[in-house]
């Protein structure tokens, strides 16, 4: 084209445009530049439905009149202004609206200044671009703030905004609103958006705004104030990246504001989101997708700190949050604070701050997810307001903080924090603070609270302070292990304070400038208190345990506390510790009944070297200790478990302290040594073993001391009389054999030898039922005696673990009881005997060697129609030397015993010279052993053995000649065996029974008419048992 005829051609253009007909007057000032657009077709450019000039030209100014309205549309040709704004219409003056649309497909750009730039009035400005606007400048700037006043300003499109150097979107209006929606990429060299007005304003709220990149603000709301005209603010987006600022900036007024984001919203140097208003509420919320990435500022913030007071604030529902200042910061005066459902939140400073009068949640409609803070994870400062103070209420997961991990600050109303994840902070895990407002913190079962200073701590002025941890509190750097001395889990600065714990509390307490602290560790809690002093220095420390305190290795000082009770189900564990050395120091200490102690023992310690407490001249061993400076009040019974560590004691006879104070304590009377105390008892774990005893002993002077001797049991005692003494089972262990020892003592009283009784009352039932064969012919003078000697043996061929034989002589002499009813003679006799027996025993866990000696009387006599029987007594003393084996000592005993014995027969005959002999007996003999002292100086006070058998049996005598006779017979025995031992401790005794089988085979030889011989061969039977043996007798009638 020719340059020389541009403004012929520019006139042309406009006298087509005012022949065009139209609805209301219009006036077309001309175009502004003289290049037109080469080959364009007629239509491309059309201004209030009429085609521009057909060579559409690169610039567009409208001067409508009055009320004119405009409509301007590119619909086929793309626009390029060289100077200028591309397209400009100046409504400013007037009160029509202005409607600009830009095609799809199509394209509005400005070289140096606005590719799009609407003035108007009160008539509203309405922009559809739905191609691609973009300029030097500003992409498109909206402008209703003209005289008359009251225009809207709309702006929606589907294209793409571009602005180098300015706003890609600029709307400004007074008392009218602003509407933006859509598009699908926003991109401006300062800002994204950019909006000033005082009526309500809406951006994304029809179709959610698309992605904006801006070289400074992504998206800026400032809205005058206008107490009348002021509206809402809601903007609603999905991607902003602001390189060199803010992401959203809002400043609202009277009314609220809402900020929706669904992407993600990047921005440099400056706050992700940073929203103010006056007493507007502020709401933000990221639709659970949402998302903020700050860089060089906070990730969001908002502020309702400005006159007039009274917004508040809600932030709710990202996805995540991460920041270089602040996660989340809110500071609001009256107004309320609510933050729920963050994601994750990453900040070098603090992950969530708030700053408040009014009421403040954190996490409790929906809880915060993860929070790895450069600060404090959670802090809250609560500005005194006393007619405004609101409650706080904080609910956290897993934080990670380099200062605290949530730190709240209160005034006057109440403060409750829960946590139920992991929390690990460089300084305090939670640290509460109030002045009269109570506080609550509830630490789940599955969360752990750690911290570089202290787990939690709290802080009140009048206010009580209650934590409930069912979870864990711990020091950062507490293992809580027993060679850890452990570090300082809870702190309570000032103020009334209860700890209720049901989880895990990892190391000491700390009261100091408290009014009153309360530790209640209840059933299933478990405490592990840090080694050393405590500072429990407050006006009134008290602990209630009724859960499990774990004691470390050393000392762990109670000092200053006020009250310590070891309640019903408690157990104060000094086993935790791997030494015996562990010591506790406690002023009052008081026990419940059904509270448990558990002490290590190391038996094989040198003389108490450790912190333990000894209360004898030879106890060698030490103990973990409590220290009671003050008073000690047990009520009840209560368990204590002792567990042995070591080895044997060096002495058969000690004590160590358990418990040591030198205060009077408020018990029973102190008992006699054993296994349970005026209220103290042994637990599982008692230490007792085969050789030494421990028994817990109340010293009446305030203090319990387990104490260590001989073992006095049914096991270790039994090996002083023949094996076990409870043993079920008359074989095992020797029993057998204190039966054949206990016959040797009394004098053969109706045990072993044979079913006739054995020893001598066998010898005397014999003649007795001999005296039915034959008569004697040496009673030619109506008087017989007879001089006899006796000796016999048994041994034990067989029993596990144990064997024995005795031997025995028995001499005596017998007469016959004349009968003045000329009963034959021979038929009744008296007898007395002396013998001499000897007994050598050997069972499982001891031995014995006992000679004894004894005096005897007997009476013995038959009728003629076959009954005989006999009653016998004797006496005896007895020399036993003893070995126990579970001991390894050695003792010698005396002893004196009795015998009783009765027997019955009947003799009939069955053939010729051949008799049936039925016979029965029942014995009962008792040894009573004096005191001894064994080798390793264990006192045995007594012993006592009882006896009593009961006999059947059935035989066959044959008898061909006169004075002679064989005999073969068996029958059944009865044995029942009471012992006991006595020794200055304790008393010990079992009871054990058995059956044994018994047969004999014997003869008797009259030598001459007054000499006969007699022996027989015997063998018991029984249960794992077998004895044999025998006796050999002569007879001499005087």
């Amino acid at each position: 084209m020719r340059h020389g005829h541009g403004c012929t051609r520019v006139l042309a253009a406009i006298r087509k445009v005012l022949r065009t007909p139209r609805q209301r007057p219009f006036w077309a000032a001309g175009m502004l530049a003289s290049a037109m657009a080469a080959n364009a077709a007629a239509n491309d450019v059309r201004i209030n439905g009429a085609a521009a000039p057909d060579n559409s030209p690169t610039n567009i100014l409208v001067d409508p009149g009055a009320t004119d309205d405009v409509e301007v549309r590119v619909n086929t040709v793309d626009l390029i202004g060289p100077a200028g704004d591309t397209i400009r219409v100046n409504s400013e003056g007037g009160s029509g609206n202005t409607l600009l649309t830009i095609d799809a497909d199509r394209s509005v750009s400005g070289a140096t200044s606005t590719g799009a730039y609407v003035r108007s009035g009160s008539g509203n400005i309405t922009a559809m671009i739905h191609g691609d606007l973009s300029s030097a400048l500003n992409g498109v700037t909206l402008d209703a703030r003209f005289l008359p006043l009251g225009g809207d300003v709309n702006l929606s499109g589907t294209g793409n905004l571009f602005a180098t150097g300015g706003s890609a979107a600029w709307l400004l209006t007074d008392i009218g609103s602003v509407t933006m929606d859509g598009f699908n990429s926003i991109q401006g060299g300062t800002h994204g958006v950019l909006v000033n007005g005082s009526g309500t304003i809406n951006l994304g709220t029809n179709t959610p705004l698309g992605a904006i990149t801006a070289g400074t603000v992504g998206i800026e709301v400032d809205q005058l104030f206008d107490a009348v005209n002021n509206g809402p603010i809601t903007i609603n987006a999905t991607d902003i990246t602001a390189n060199d600022g803010f992401g959203i900036r809002t400043h609202g007024r009277a009314t609220d504001t809402s900020i929706t984001v669904t992407g993600i919203v990047r921005s440099t140097n400056a706050s992700g989101i940073f929203a103010t208003s006056t007493s507007g509420n502020i709401l933000i919320n990221g639709f659970g997708t949402g998302s903020v990435d700050a860089t060089g500022g906070n990730g969001i913030d908002a502020d309702t700190r400005f006159l007039p007071l009274g917004g508040n604030v809600v932030i709710s529902d990202f996805d995540s949050i991460t920041s270089t200042g602040y996660g989340v910061w809110t500071r609001a005066d009256i107004g309320t604070v609510n933050i729920d459902g963050i994601g994750a939140i990453t900040s070098d400073l603090d992950g969530v701050f708030v700053e408040s009068t009014g009421d403040i949640s954190i996490g409790q409609a929906t809880a915060l997810g993860a929070i790895n803070s450069g600060g404090t994870g959670i802090l809250v400062d609560q500005l005194f307001d006393a007619p405004n103070n609101g409650s706080i209420f904080v609910g956290a997961t897993d934080i990670t903080s380099v200062r605290h991990g949530i730190r709240t600050m209160g005034s006057e109303q109440f403060t409750q924090i829960s946590a139920t994840g992991a929390i690990s902070s460089g300084f305090t895990g939670i640290y509460a603070t109030s002045t009269t407002g109570d506080i609550v913190i509830d630490i789940g079962s599955a969360a752990t609270v750690r911290g570089g200073h202290f787990g939690v701590a709290t802080e009140t002025t009048t206010g009580l302070a209650t934590v409930n941890n069912s979870g864990l509190i711990a020091n950062r750097a507490d293992t809580g292990s027993a060679g850890d001395a452990g570090a300082l889990g809870f702190r309570a600065y000032a103020g009334d304070t209860v700890l209720n714990n049901s989880g895990s509390l990892i190391g000491g307490i700390d009261t100091s400038g408290s009014t009153s602290f309360t530790l209640n560790n209840l059933a299933g809690g478990v405490w592990t208190p840090s080694s050393g002093t405590m500072p429990f220095t407050g006006a009134n420390d008290f602990i209630s345990n009724a859960g499990r305190i774990d004691f470390r290795d050393g000392w762990t000082n109670f000092n200053g506390l006020e009250t310590f009770i070891n309640e019903r189900g408690g157990h104060f564990n000094m086993g935790y510790g791997s030494g015996a050395t562990d010591h506790v120091i406690v002023n009052d200490f008081s026990t419940v009944g059904g509270s448990e102690f558990t002490f290590n023992f190391d038996a094989s310690g040198a003389n108490n070297s450790g912190e333990g407490y000894d209360n004898s001249a030879d106890g060698l061993g030490t103990a973990d200790t409590i220290m009671v400076n003050g008073t000690s009040t047990p009520s009840g019974v209560s368990r204590v478990n002792v567990l042995a560590t070591g080895g044997l004691p060096a002495s058969e006879t000690g004590s160590v302290s358990l418990i040591y104070t030198g205060v009077d304590l408020d018990a029973p009377t102190t008992p006699v040594p054993a296994a349970q105390s005026s209220y103290f008892t042994f637990g599982s774990a008692n230490p007792t073993s085969g050789t030494v005893a421990y028994y817990l002993v109340d010293d009446g002077n305030g203090g319990l001391y387990l104490q260590w001797g001989p073992n006095v049991s049914a096991a270790s005692l039994g090996p002083f009389m023949g094996g076990a003494l409870g043993a079920s089972d008359f074989a095992p262990s020797g029993a057998n054999s204190t039966v054949g020892r206990l016959g040797t003592i009394v004098g053969g009283a109706g045990m072993l030898g044979g079913p006739s009784g054995g020893g001598v009352v066998g010898r005397i039932s014999d003649d007795a039922a001999q005296t039915l064969i034959s008569r004697n012919p040496r009673c030619v003078n109506g008087r017989m005696r007879n001089a006899w000697v006796l000796g016999g043996s048994a041994g034990t061929s067989y029993s596990p673990g144990g064997h024995g034989s005795t031997v025995g002589f028995a001499t005596g002499i017998e007469t016959d009881l004349f009968d003045p009813a000329d009963v034959e003679c021979g038929s009744t006799a008296m007898g007395v005997f002396f013998f001499e027996n000897a007994a050598n025993d050997r069972w499982m866990d001891g031995s014995s060697y006992s000679v004894a000696n004894g005096l005897g009387v007997y009476v013995r006599a038959a009728v003629e129609e076959g009954y005989y029987g006999s009653l016998l007594g004797s006496l005896a003393w007895s020399d036993s030397d003893l070995e126990n084996r579970v001991y390894g000592s050695t003792g010698n005993q005396d002893n004196t015993g009795y015998s009783l014995v009765a027997t019955g027969g009947y003799l009939r005959p069955v053939a010729e010279d051949t008799f049936l002999d039925l016979r029965s007996f029942v014995s009962y003999g008792n040894v009573n052993g004096r005191g001894f002292t064994d080798s390793l100086g264990m006192n045995v006070l007594g012993s006592d053995a009882d006896i009593t058998t009961l006999g059947l049996m059935a035989g066959l005598n044959y008898s061909p000649v006169d004075n002679s006779n064989a005999f073969a017979r068996a029958g059944l025995k009865w044995f029942d065996l009471d012992r006991s031992v006595t020794t200055p401790i304790a008393q010990r005794s079992g009871s054990v029974d058995a059956v044994v089988g018994s047969v004999e085979a014997g003869f008797q030889l009259g030598i001459t008419q007054n000499v006969w011989f007699n022996a027989a061969l015997n063998t018991d039977f029984g249960h794992q048992f077998v004895s044999g043996g025998g006796r050999l007798g002569l007879t001499i009638g005087l």
